[in-house]
């Protein structure tokens, strides 16, 4: 009537409906039914006679277990880069006591069983598989050395020793032509609390190394006081104590630069910064009502260090005198004086 369409039915044909007309496929048939059937998973026939789905294998490290995410975090040695990847990794793998630990036992213990150290093996009697001797890199890392400083008591059961980088790039000796003998890291010549709260640590510590430049330390150590008053040093006896255990660890026969600590001490109790901080700070460390607790100090220091031999010359040093001039303050000059220091008169005319 106007509606149909060459190459089609005007109607529909009833006899598809029925079934004897339907097409038939055969099993040689190449053409296949048209749509997209869902693909099934592959199985094993169990004896029961279900079908057991096989699992595949993971297709993203975010699919492995916890526990392997962490061997792999811990093998890549590298704190930041896989928590930055996403929210689950930053969830499971953010900094915590349980993989700093793993952390510092992967990277700074020495592998005694490594086929390359044989030379120093031999240099290590009577080892032990549950000790460990840590690598001396441990101490530039501030995240490692704070825990391993923190958990002290528990993580230097396992450790039997030190030992030096150097041993680890040549050919594992333990003496190193360039190094005279095996001083302290560099950071525990510019921190100086452990010497008041890690006195157990740095006793240990004491076994393998040694403060070389002993002046240096006490000097730092003077200026760090009385520039950051740290609230945990009460009175002069601790700073005493802190003192002759610098002394303790360093060289027995010190005989460096003597008046290095004096000239120190001077400049940062009588040119101070903050001069009402210095003035609580040395009040507190009087632990006694005096006219001027700086000069208190001063006398304590000088009496204790610089009493006898060859300390107490320095304190007729020309050097000396010269920089009480420059300090001009009659307080420190009579001081000194009462301590044993000879006038040079000469240098203030």
């Amino acid at each position: 009537m106007g509606y149909a369409l060459t190459g089609y039915p005007s109607r529909s044909d009833k006899r598809r409906r029925q079934s004897q007309y339907r097409f038939c496929a055969y099993e040689d048939d190449r053409r296949r039914p048209k749509g997209k059937a869902r693909a099934r998973r592959k199985g094993t026939v169990e004896a029961n006679g279900r079908v057991a789905q096989m699992k595949t294998p993971p297709s993203s490290l975010q699919e492995l277990p916890v526990e392997v995410l962490e061997r792999i975090f811990v093998l890549s040695r590298d704190l930041t880069l896989m928590p930055a990847l996403n929210s689950y990794f930053y969830h499971n793998l953010k900094p915590s006591s349980h993989l700093l630990r793993k952390f510092m036992w992967e990277i700074y213990s020495f592998d005694y069983y490594d086929y390359e150290a044989s030379v120093l093996r031999g240099k290590l009697s009577n080892f032990n598989e549950n000790e460990v001797f840590l690598i001396d890199s441990i101490f530039d890392n501030r995240t490692f050395f704070e825990f391993y400083r923190d958990n002290y008591a528990e993580l230097s059961k396992r450790v039997r020793g030190y030992i030096p980088r150097y041993c680890l790039e040549a050919d594992f000796s333990m003496s190193h032509p360039d190094v005279p003998g095996y001083d302290f890291p560099e950071r525990f010549y510019t921190e100086f609390d452990h010497l008041f709260l890690h006195k157990e640590m740095m006793n240990d510590l004491g076994n393998t190394f040694t403060f070389e430049r002993v002046s240096e330390v006490i000097e730092g150590l003077l200026e760090w006081l009385f520039t950051e008053f740290p609230p945990y040093v009460k009175n002069y006896d601790q700073i005493h104590e802190a003192i002759v255990l610098v002394l303790d660890l360093g060289f027995p026969d010190y005989v460096d630069a003597p008046a290095g600590p004096l000239f120190a001490l001077l400049h940062a109790v009588f040119e101070n910064k903050d001069p009402q901080g210095l003035r609580a700070f040395a009040d507190r460390l009087c632990e006694e009502e005096v006219e001027d607790s700086r000069i208190k100090l001063l006398e304590s220091f000088l009496t204790r260090w610089y009493a006898e031999g060859e300390s107490r010359d320095c304190l007729s040093d020309p050097m000396l005198w010269a920089e009480l001039r420059r300090l001009s303050n009659m307080a420190v000059v009579e001081a000194i004086e009462r301590c044993g220091g000879e006038p040079q008169y000469d240098i203030f005319f």
